[in-house]
This record gives structure tokens, sequence and C-alpha cells, in this order.
């Protein structure tokens, strides 16, 4: 899976909770790259060293903060030209664009990536059970994700777009 270029880059995922989108992250992630992930921001800001769970992160966090955060560093990025995955749902082309927008608010030279991670709905809920304690998604999380999802098309203004199935094996669309 090639998506290197001269060119900054903004890798969009969109995929329900369990679908691989951290995992296929951290196996792709470069040096110098900056990941954008409310999860991981909730947990650097809330569990306590790692002493509390995602979950009891996510209840004791204010999401409002985590959004702030999220976007001082996208800022950052932006403005240092840095590669950025964002590791979210991003289940509506309403989401995926208020990223775009805010990178472009900043510069125009950035291309977009979408990753799109099409796990049916079954094995979602298997590896979401497999989570372990704290650290499953509750179901109308999942259940929401697959209500308002939308697939991504280049008519979002995607240069190129991947689909990641339960596999976990990119392949380019």
């Amino acid at each position: 899976m090639s998506i290197s270029s001269t060119t900054p880059s903004v890798i969009i995922f969109t995929g329900a909770p369990g679908s691989g989108k951290t995992t296929l992250r951290d196996a792709i992630i470069q040096p110098g790259q900056v990941v954008l992930s409310t999860d991981d921001l909730y947990m650097e800001m809330y569990s306590q060293g790692g002493r509390l769970t995602y979950n009891e992160a996510f209840a004791v966090g204010d999401y409002k903060d985590v959004l702030a955060e999220f976007m001082i560093q996208m800022k950052k990025a932006v403005m240092e030209g840095k590669d950025i995955i964002i590791d979210q749902m991003n289940e509506s082309v309403r989401k995926r664009s208020k990223h775009m927008q805010n990178v472009r608010a900043i510069r125009d030279d950035y291309r977009f990536v979408s990753i799109d991670f099409d796990v049916d709905k079954e094995t979602v809920y298997e590896r979401n059970r497999s989570r372990g304690p704290g650290r499953e998604i509750p179901g109308f999380v999942l259940d929401n994700y697959y209500k308002y999802y939308e697939r991504p098309s280049k008519n979002e203004g995607f240069s190129k777009l991947w689909v990641v199935y339960a596999d976990g094996i990119p392949h380019k669309l």
C-alpha cells in the first residue's frame, strides 16, 4: 500500500469501532506523520497515566476539551506541512468534509486519501466483545455508525480511495 508523495497528505480513516483502524494505523505509521485520534486523546488527557480504562476515561472526560486539543494538534501539523492520519469513525460525508475544510483553511496544498474499513456489523460486534473489560464500545455507538455510514467517494475531494475488508488487507479502488 503506497500512499507516499512529496505533497503533504491527510489520510482519513472511515470505520466502525473494532474494524481495524488503529491496528492498520500502527502498521503503516511513518516517522514524522501525525496521528489525530480522539480515542488516543481521551487516554492521554483523562486516563490518569493509564490507571483508568478507556471507558472510565471517556466517562470522566470532556468531549469539548478533547476536540479542542484535536484541533490544536491538527492546526500545528498542517502549519508544519506534516502528513496526518485521522483515526476516527468519520462515518459521514459531513464529518470528513469538516476535516478537509479545517486543513484547507490553513493550507491548500494538501491531498486527501480515504481508507474505508468495510467490515460487516457481525464481525465488528464480535471484535467488540473480545476487547475486554473497560474497552467495549456501547452497542448504540456501533448501531449509529452503520445507520449513518456513507461510503467515501472521490466526489468528496479524495485523490485516492482504499478499502480494507475484515481480512485487514488494503485494496485500492
